[in-house]
């Protein structure tokens, strides 16, 4: 089971985004969604939160406002776990600074990622990579 652990801005969430992960994890899931409305956390804390509650033998951090794309994008993640006991991380995605242009935020060999990005702005698809 994958625990996806959400750190919200708001007190709830749209039902779009709710269904979007319904729709596409592919697996046995929780939610976690730590209501930080009020700016009570950092996000680090809001995560910590989510871990302590979490039952999950998988964890997965996501922001409110991204959508899925991949039909079973938790059931692929779990079996990179399962067939890969040294790997302990998966996907580590962000930057400083989010510029309205799609932009790199990674450091690693080109050969050793997979990158499926869409890239959104004012609700117009601006690229696929």
């Amino acid at each position: 089971m994958i625990s996806i652990i959400i750190c919200s801005r708001t007190e709830t969430l749209p039902s779009a985004f709710l269904k979007n992960i319904e729709d596409t994890v592919g697996l046995e899931h929780e939610l976690i969604i730590i209501d930080n409305s009020k700016n009570n956390y950092s996000i680090f804390e809001a995560y910590n939160l989510g871990i302590k509650k979490s039952v999950g033998a998988y964890l997965c951090f996501i922001h409110d406002d991204i959508l899925f794309h991949t039909q079973n994008w938790g059931k692929r993640l779990e079996d990179i776990f399962e067939k890969d006991k040294k790997l302990g991380l998966i996907g580590v995605a962000g930057s400083k600074v989010k510029t309205k242009t799609p932009s790199a935020w990674w450091d690693c060999p080109h050969d050793q990622m997979v990158v499926n990005i869409i890239h959104q702005a004012e609700n117009k698809l601006e690229k696929q990579y």
